[in-house]
């Protein structure tokens, strides 16, 4: 049966038809119902393939890496980030925080985030590792382990890291992830190592961020700006972390409350809330 004739048969212009047929369109519920009438085709099954398409299309576009828009909040330079690690020996646990927060701020399909931080910081192996759907400008897709340091020179600490990230994971698994080396300094070689590295085929990509692309992402996050706004001694109105809020809370009494006071309550919904969270 000719085109012509189909279209005929389901009552619809020959052009309709066509571009259904050779992908260009979509098929609607109503061009469904006219193929299940003429010609007996399963209507549910055929709408279940184009939703299946649809799916499909939105996985190839979703790989695009995006840059999420958040509106003027506080701008942090790339010379206060430089700086933040000078004195402070928290830094360096506290830098896995920050990059956590970005992540989960702007990042898009995230399917595991794992940055321990705080006491946790100092684990042996990858210093943390992202699973994500979908790209962004800073987060690649798929699987991705990341080191970081806030020593001022992060080209032996990165020389270092890659060394003992070729070494612990295989490399099938590696031929299938990112790499990505983050420093709060600035890393004029940058761009050199990276090439240099991606170069030796050892990863599917090799990433290598600064400062400078740290203060980048921070404009998407609002969330990253107010924990390290915090943490560099920025004056921020009208707004104040979760920290900070506990912190003028609790010190609204004396003596000054302590979490204490929350363990029977949590005691208390740990099972309820853990069901609800699901498996």
């Amino acid at each position: 049966m000719s085109v012509k004739d189909a279209a005929k048969q389901l009552g619809v212009g020959r052009p309709a038809l066509s571009n259904l047929l050779n992908g260009n369109s979509a098929l609607s519920l109503e061009m469904a119902l006219r193929l299940e009438r003429a010609f007996g085709a399963d209507r549910q099954k055929l709408l279940d393939l184009q939703a299946a398409s649809n799916r499909d299309r939105t996985k190839e576009t979703g790989t695009a890496a995006v840059r999420a828009y958040v509106p003027n909040f506080l701008t942090i330079k790339a010379r206060q980030i430089q700086s933040w690690p000078d004195g402070n020996i928290e830094a360096r646990q506290q830098l896995p925080v920050l990059l956590r927060k970005l992540i989960h701020s702007t990042g898009r399909e995230l399917r595991k985030v794992d940055f321990p931080g705080y006491d946790n910081a100092e684990r042996k192996g990858s210093d943390g590792e992202v699973e994500a759907g979908a790209a962004t400008a800073w987060i690649p897709d798929g699987v991705s382990y990341w080191e970081f340091s806030t020593t001022k020179n992060p080209d032996a600490k990165a020389e270092k890291d890659y060394a003992a990230r070729l070494k612990s994971i295989p490399a099938t698994e590696r031929a299938q992830s990112t790499l990505a080396f983050v420093t709060p300094r600035n890393w004029p070689g940058k761009g050199d190592w990276a090439k240099e590295k991606n170069a030796g085929g050892d990863w599917k990509a090799v990433r290598a961020l600064d400062a400078s692309d740290l203060e980048q992402w921070l404009e998407e996050s609002i969330a990253g700006q107010m924990w390290l706004a915090e943490k560099l001694g920025m004056p921020v109105t009208g707004c104040e972390t979760l920290e900070q809020c506990w912190r003028r809370w609790a010190a609204a009494s004396d003596p000054q409350m302590t979490p204490a006071i929350f363990e029977s309550s949590i005691a208390a919904h740990r099972g309820p809330f853990k069901t609800w969270l699901g498996p």
